[in-house]
Parts: C-alpha cells; structure tokens; sequence
C-alpha cells in the first residue's frame, strides 16, 4: 500500500470542520494511563466503516481525548507531520513500554499487551507529530512537559499512541 499524504492543514480542517460526526465506528478502545513519572500514555484504536480519510481519524483522536489542555486547532499548526519509519514507530514504542513501568493494574496490562502486539511490517504510512522548535506556543496538546504523538494505519484499523512527559 503506498504512503497515504496527509497534511496539518487537512487535520486542523477536518478537525474544525467535526469530521468525526461523519465517522461511523464499527470498533472504538482507548486505555489512559499514568506512568510511573506522573505523566501518561494514550492509546487510541479505531475501525471505522466505509472509506475514511486519514485526518478525519487523527481529527477524530484529538476530539476524543478529555486531558488536552488546548484544542487541536490551536496548537496543531505549531506542528509538522512526518512520515516516520517502522524503526521510529518501534522506539517511540520502547519509550512507552519503559515509561508505562511495571504493569500493576489491568489498564496497564492491556496497554503492555497491545503495545507488545503491534505488527510493524503492516503499520503504514506512520506518522509523528513534531512541534516547531521556535513558533508561538501551544505547540502540544498539553501546557507542560514534552509529548510525542505516532499515528498509524494497520490495514483499515487507526492507531494512535500518545505518551506525555510532564518533566
């Protein structure tokens, strides 16, 4: 399957124009947790019906998600996506294996279970959200701390694995 474009501009669009309201889910889970850090981990697994454009599912993570602390179209055009590679998909997955820490509690469980299953070789196209180094602020989802955001497609699911880092 060839890499699917698509751009901040079609995220904050889809994003302002409630792309979601025209997104029928046939499949919906999201797990939260905090880390051992204080900080979180987000997981977002969609399927939907029909065809569905790739920024309508990112637009449709960020309206889903209760902790931001500013909407996505404030900070998203402070933003690049970039197609990243299956390696980067796999050491942004490190990242949040390490930070989730011990699994002591049934979400943390069964985000380990699911950040262990994820099949690279299908995850495609892969994206990261990289904040502009020097821009006017919000650049992020959150007022402090640093978060790295990955978005992918495995065949028709969307993924989306956030993990936020307060210090």
């Amino acid at each position: 399957m060839p890499p699917v474009a698509v751009s901040t501009e079609a995220v904050v669009r889809a994003y302002r124009q409630k792309a979601l309201s025209r997104l029928t889910v046939r499949f919906f889970e999201e797990l939260f947790s905090i880390t051992w850090e204080l900080s979180h981990l987000r997981w977002l697994e969609v399927a939907a019906f029909g065809e569905t454009d790739l920024a309508g599912l990112m637009s449709f993570a960020f309206r889903t998600a209760s902790d931001f602390e500013f909407q996505a179209d404030e900070w998203l055009p402070q933003t690049d996506l970039e197609i990243c590679s299956q390696a980067d998909l796999f050491e942004h997955i490190q990242s949040c294996l390490a930070n989730l820490g011990t699994p002591d509690t049934p979400t943390k469980l069964t985000l380990q279970q699911r950040l262990l299953a994820i099949d690279l070789d299908e995850a495609t196209p892969i994206y990261r959200i990289l904040p502009h180094v020097r821009c006017t602020l919000p650049n992020s989802p959150h007022r402090y701390g640093r978060t790295d955001i990955c978005c992918w497609l495995e065949q028709d699911i969307f993924y989306y694995l956030e993990l936020h880092m307060e210090s």
